[in-house]
Order: C-alpha cells, then sequence, then structure tokens
C-alpha cells in the first residue's frame, strides 16, 4: 500500500509542473516589454473600440521583445486594468496583469497559440472558418500570425517549437475543460 502512493505522488507532482516555464528557464528566454501608445498590429478603430468597453480604466499597450540567445521574437500585449476590491486601496490596478501577461511565459505560449491557429489552417478562408479570427482585419491578423509563427519556430528550432506549441494547445484545452465545470 505505500508503496501505491509512492508511485502517486511523482504523477501528481508531474501534472502540476509547469512545462513552458521550465523552458523558459533552462532556454533563458527573456521578455522586455516597452510600453507604447498604439499597437502597429491591430487597426486603431479597433483598439477605440476595445476602450470604449470599458473607458475608466484605459487600456496598456506593449511592444515585447522575447529573446532567447541571440535570437529574438517582437510580439505585441495589451492588458487592462484588475477591478479593485471595495476593502482594497490600490495604487496600481494594472499591476497583477502586467506580471502576467507580460511574463516570457504567457508571452511564449500566447506566441504559441497564434502559431498553432496558422498550423491547423492552411488558407485565411479556412483560419476564419475555424474561429481563429476575432478581429476587423482577418486578412492582416492572418499575415501577421504568420510572421510569429516564423519567428516562433526561428527562436525555438522545429523540435522545441512542437514541443511548447503541444503545450500551449494542451493548457488551452485545459484550461477550456475547467471552465465548463
Amino acid at each position: 500500500m505505500q508503496r501505491e502512493n509512492s508511485i502517486e505522488q511523482p504523477e501528481q507532482e508531474e501534472d502540476d509542473r509547469d512545462e513552458i516555464a521550465e523552458i523558459v528557464s533552462s532556454e533563458k528566454i527573456r521578455a522586455t516589454c516597452t510600453k507604447i501608445d498604439f499597437r502597429p498590429d491591430v487597426v486603431l478603430e479597433e483598439q477605440q473600440r476595445w476602450q470604449k468597453q470599458d473607458p475608466d480604466y484605459p487600456l496598456e499597450h506593449y511592444r515585447c521583445l522575447l529573446t532567447r540567445g541571440n535570437r529574438e521574437l517582437l510580439v505585441y500585449q495589451t492588458i487592462g486594468a484588475d477591478y479593485p476590491d471595495e476593502d482594497e486601496a490600490q495604487t496600481d490596478l494594472y499591476q497583477d496583469s502586467r506580471d502576467l501577461l507580460l511574463s516570457p511565459e504567457f508571452l511564449l505560449e500566447s506566441a504559441a497559440l497564434k502559431a498553432n491557429s496558422i498550423d491547423e489552417a492552411s488558407t485565411v478562408d479556412e483560419w476564419v472558418a475555424n474561429g481563429y479570427c476575432e478581429t476587423d482585419t482577418p486578412n492582416e491578423t492572418y499575415q501577421h500570425y504568420l510572421s510569429i509563427r516564423q519567428g516562433l519556430n526561428e527562436l525555438l528550432g522545429d523540435d522545441l517549437y512542437r514541443i511548447v506549441i503541444r503545450l500551449a494547445v494542451e493548457a488551452e484545452i485545459e484550461r477550456d475543460e475547467e471552465s465548463e465545470e
């Protein structure tokens, strides 16, 4: 009986591992993010609509450079405020979002999901039909995702690229299943 417990324990620990974080650490992948006024990869009108959804909390846009050795990948990220609890006095409502959404782990996973959407569709029409498009400019967004896919592959190399894609897709499926429960 004791032996069964010792066998189950490593499996549990393995399930709780963040393999993307391990890759980021072992491969020394870093993210350098700079605040910008507008994202060049999204049309201005669309960004203005995003802001109208919650005008009291302006969105923050960032230009992020993921680096691994002498290789790099440029991505963009937008973050919003975390709404304050009534009892808490917070001076920076964006800090928690910034810490997560600008982390190399999140940026890598997000880029991997975008790259995977391209891997799953051979044309822009198929990409839109598969539900990957939530933008006013599907052709431009598709082209941008193509460049992310190419850049991610160059950043990671073929083998690591496939591993990160698999891990990102698995994590997304797990989050979807948890949200359904």
